[in-house]
């Protein structure tokens, strides 16, 4: 092997011959010992969980790792992220940093953090519309609106839909609006309301 050639990771070893004009030669042999000494690791982006294992976590190199809990409220310990064993209480509600360690063969260790939110409780409605009663304005019922619900969450800001969209058109009778608001988790609340389009204008 020449100085400057590649050279694969373990131990080669370089044998060194030297030969005068006569054909006389000696030998000498070292080793070069290609080590892996900057191992990676990624632990992937903040994450939310009620309750679904963690799994997910990537490295460059084929190595075992485990979780390590560095602050949060409670206990949570993670094995190997291609493994069933793992171990969560049921009180565990919080915010979590946990480590992702890895030590290669070679004894190099790297580590990422990444932070768990794990959140099991369903977010609280703080305003939904009345029951709504409106005149209809025409055979096909009328244009609706109604006031936006808002809902609270322990850790996250909840997302909010409709089964019915404000300012659309409802029919002629009563309409179920059902309202659903779902959190960074997962977790979802329901609350409803009715809308009931009348006709009482007489015929003229």
């Amino acid at each position: 092997h020449a100085s400057g050639s590649m050279f694969p990771l373990g131990v080669t070893p370089v044998l060194v011959t030297a030969t005068d004009d006569f054909g006389n030669q000696s030998t000498q042999t070292f080793n070069i010992n290609v080590v892996d000494t900057s191992p990676t690791v990624n632990a992937g982006p903040d994450r939310w969980t009620n309750g679904e294992i963690l799994q997910d976590a990537s490295s460059t190199y084929s190595v075992t790792w485990q979780w390590e809990q560095i602050s949060g409220p409670g206990s949570v310990t993670f094995g190997s992220p291609d493994q069933e064993d793992t171990t969560m209480s049921a009180d565990v509600e919080g915010i979590y940093t946990l480590r992702l360690t890895v030590t290669s063969a070679d004894a190099v260790v790297a580590s990422d953090e990444m932070q768990l939110t794990w959140d099991m409780t369903p977010p609280v409605f703080t305003v939904v519309s009345d029951n709504i009663v409106e005149e209809a304005t025409g055979p096909d019922g009328a244009v609706v609106e109604y006031v936006p619900a808002e809902a609270v969450d322990n850790f996250s800001d909840p997302g909010i839909t409709y089964s019915q969209d404000s300012g659309t058109v409802f029919p002629l009778g009563v309409t179920t609006v059902t309202v659903t608001a779902t959190d960074a988790a997962g977790n979802s609340a329901t609350a409803s309301f009715t809308v009931t389009v009348q006709d009482t204008t007489p015929p003229v």
